[in-house]
């Protein structure tokens, strides 16, 4: 049990810190830099326009907004709770529906951590321990924001092209989730692979 996921101070320092820079990255946004409100120049796949500023990628401020917490409506997620959501449907009243997935999507991350960490050397599970952290803290910080403020904040504006009207705005926290997930996911064979070619290299011919 000893190697078991919570019970790991690199996981925590990593939570711990990645928190924290998530929250002073969106506390400077929101004190630097006024949120877009006028609806001008590039329409969004929701047919929504905004304001957004030239270039394929820039600093800019846009609160994405909720109907409540926790939320679920885009992406991989979004999809995979529609379709789930519609099942739980029949059992739980509708109004607590994306509070079942959430619950159960979180028990899943953390019932698949247990069986990688649980009865494994601890110095096979540092990726796994970054990676899980960096995750939750992704989780964290958006979903807090969500619970607090009924909205979270995005300021990492992407374009595909000068011209391209796709285009993406994400935070901190995304980031985190995706490296999270890689690193979690190819870090520790990679990381396994590593000690062994160092483990061979030092052994004397």
């Amino acid at each position: 049990m000893r190697t078991w996921l919570f019970f790991s101070g690199l996981f925590w320092k990593t939570l711990i810190w990645a928190l924290l820079i998530s929250f002073f990255a969106k506390s400077l946004v929101n004190l630097l830099i006024e949120p877009i409100s006028q609806p001008i120049i590039i329409r969004n796949l929701q047919g929504q326009i905004f304001p957004f500023p030239p270039g394929r990628i820039a600093i800019t401020h846009l609160e994405h907004w909720h109907e409540g917490w926790p939320d679920y409506t885009e992406g991989i997620v979004g999809k995979t709770a529609s379709f789930v959501g519609e099942f739980i449907e029949r059992f739980v009243e509708y109004n607590n529906v994306e509070l079942v997935l959430w619950i159960g999507i979180w028990t899943l991350i953390i019932l698949l951590a247990a069986g990688k960490t649980i009865g494994v050397d601890k110095d096979d599970l540092p990726a796994i321990y970054v990676g899980m952290g960096l995750m939750f803290a992704g989780g964290i910080s958006n979903q807090g924001e969500i619970a607090m403020l009924n909205h979270s904040t995005d300021f990492i504006f992407l374009r595909l092209n000068d011209t391209s009207s796709r285009i993406a705005v994400a935070n901190i926290a995304d980031v985190m989730l995706l490296f999270g997930f890689l690193i979690f996911l190819l870090g520790d064979p990679i990381y396994r692979k590593y000690r062994e070619l160092n483990v061979t290299a030092s052994v004397p011919d």
